[in-house]
């Protein structure tokens, strides 16, 4: 979980996700408020190749916890995610890449 106060940011994240659609769950990037209030910014549900994703999301202005959940359902063990990468850019930094 990572606290931060500017204006917006652009948070960044690869993943992987590997298995049988029965044993997949989802995996979610959230962020919480200072008003406990909760916003669901992605959320993937659908296992692909064993290859590695990203997804680069905006975080709107304000005091945020930006939260990475990942669930895996199933008893077998043979659905698997994975994260890697996580960077968070503000737009000045954004336009120097």
């Amino acid at each position: 979980m990572i606290d931060m106060c500017i204006c917006h940011v652009h948070f960044g994240v690869s993943f992987s996700m590997v298995g049988p659609q029965k044993e997949m769950g989802q995996l979610s990037i959230k962020t919480h408020s200072s008003s406990a209030t909760e916003d669901v910014l992605w959320t993937r549900t659908k296992p692909g190749a064993e290859e590695w994703n990203r997804v680069i999301k905006i975080i709107p202005l304000g005091l945020h916890r930006i939260v990475i959940e990942a669930e895996v359902k199933g008893s077998k063990g043979r659905g698997d995610i994975a994260i890697d990468d996580v960077e968070i850019y503000t737009c000045d930094q954004l336009s120097k890449l």
